[in-house]
């Protein structure tokens, strides 16, 4: 098996080349804002460019308290790909802006992104994981890209990368996730199987290298969305995803030794999936995704004892899909999806309380076809950010989003 740790010249290469280049597509308030009585819409912003889609999947505040949206920039036929990332200030402001940066000519580059203040020491910002591909075998592999910033401006470049194959099954595989856990990186991906997407976990040290093996299970699948994870007080992890071969949505448990056993499996329809799961500061943890046509956002005690489900009505008309979940300083929580429908997808925002009770569900209207929302999370002046992608009807694209909001 080739070491994680190899790193390949020609992309570190391409990728500092391209970092020279900031390419500034983005604007304030750029799609009609909707009329809201739950909560106020503080900005709200697209980036994109007239060629190109792009989608926005993760966001991190770093060290200086800006913030790095990471997703990725696709043509209509898939057939170039590239990573992209957006700087910006807590008021909306470019820091530095917009970012795109090849791999290869394929793939889905960028899906999660790490910053902890550990990193910094180590003259890092930031490390952004993904897909790239395809290689000499046109398989598709995955990559950790470590950033950091230049000196006397706003901008970060690509300082280094690092790209895994998967020879051991002939086949391919991405990293989703990254964390920082225990003064080590964890990677959480997936790897093609048949038919069936499997999970894959590495542990590292600071500086990239690996300290134990590869652990592939044939029991779990990962979901892809930004949050997937979360840690528990006895030092392991809440992993959302579905469970093999079932099907069932499921929630993982990864000890720190690595070892997974199924947390929590519903059974569900058969094209249900999990998505996100979150932990508020109580211990209450709550996991979301879609059964069918409807949403469901199972609640769990601190232990992982099932406590009950909250399922979200939809219809063959109005299909709801819950993609993401933060928890707030009030120990309550955000959950966040879109209900899917033919007349344009609609943003859905749910606020639950300390009790795992709905206070309050919303949608709203940004455009007229299939906009998505990933990842929410919350600021540190009581605020939220919102991560996605909107249609844009000047350009025929799909455009990035990003919106910050405030409860009312």
């Amino acid at each position: 098996m080739k070491r994680i740790s190899k790193i390949r010249g020609y992309g570190i290469g391409l990728l500092i080349v391209a970092a020279l280049v900031f390419v500034l597509v983005s604007c304030t308030s750029p799609v009609t804002e909707p009329t809201s009585d739950k909560i106020e819409i503080v900005w709200q912003k697209l980036v994109g460019k007239p060629d190109i889609n792009i989608h926005f999947y993760s966001c991190t505040q770093l060290a200086d308290g800006n913030y790095v949206a990471v997703g990725t920039a696709y043509t209509d036929s898939f057939q170039i790909s590239e990573g992209v990332l957006h700087g910006f200030s807590a008021t909306g402001t470019d820091k530095p802006g917009t970012f795109y940066y090849n791999q290869k000519d394929g793939g889905w580059p960028e899906l999660g992104i790490v910053h902890t203040d550990t990193l910094s020491t180590l003259n890092y910002d930031f490390i952004v994981v993904g897909m790239i591909g395809p290689d000499e075998s046109d398989l598709y592999n995955g990559h950790l890209t470590w950033f950091k910033k230049q000196q006397d401006t706003d901008n970060y470049i690509p300082v280094r990368f690092q790209s895994q194959s998967f020879p051991w099954v002939d086949t391919e595989g991405s990293f989703n996730h990254i964390i920082v856990a225990q003064s080590n990186l964890l990677l959480f991906g997936d790897y093609v199987d048949g038919s069936q997407k499997k999970l894959l976990v590495y542990k590292l040290d600071l500086d990239g290298n690996p300290i134990s093996p590869r652990r592939s299970f044939d029991t779990f699948s990962p979901s892809y969305f930004a949050q997937a994870f979360v840690h528990l007080e006895d030092g392991s992890f809440l992993l959302a995803g579905n469970e093999l071969p079932s099907g069932n949505v499921a929630v993982a448990k990864l000890t720190p030794s690595l070892d997974v056993s199924l947390f929590y499996a519903g059974a569900y329809a058969v094209d249900a999936a999990g998505f996100a799961v979150a932990k508020s500061s109580n211990g209450r943890i709550l996991f979301v995704g879609k059964n069918g046509y409807k949403g469901f956002i199972i609640k769990l005690q601190s232990n992982g004892t099932y406590e009950g489900v909250i399922e979200i009505d939809g219809d063959s008309t109005s299909q709801v899909w819950l993609t993401s979940v933060c928890a707030t300083s009030d120990e309550g929580f955000f959950v966040a999806g879109f209900v899917r429908k033919s007349t344009g997808n609609e943003l859905l925002l749910i606020r639950i309380d300390s009790d795992g009770n709905i206070e309050w569900q919303e949608t709203l209207k940004l455009s007229n076809k299939s906009d998505e929302f990933y990842s929410i999370m919350e600021t540190a002046d009581d605020a939220y950010i919102l991560l996605g992608r909107v249609f844009k009807s000047e350009t025929n694209k799909y455009h990035g989003f990003i919106m910050k909001f405030r409860e009312k």
